[in-house]
């Protein structure tokens, strides 16, 4: 059964964690640690721009 989802506040700062499966690594070498790094990089910045959108339409 999966985890209910977390409750988010605006403005908060929140702490991210990722792991491999049992713990195991989840980057094997640069180039997987750069994709890993470009895609978190892509995340937060949409998220960014959603929320600054959100702002400005209110």
């Amino acid at each position: 059964m999966p985890r209910e989802r977390r409750v988010e506040y605006a403005g908060a700062i929140y702490h991210a964690m990722a792991r491999g499966n049992r713990r195991g690594d989840m980057v094997l070498d640069d180039q997987d640690r750069r994709r890993f790094v470009e895609t978190l990089e892509e995340v937060v910045v949409r998220r960014l721009a959603n929320d600054l959108f959100r702002r400005q339409s209110n």
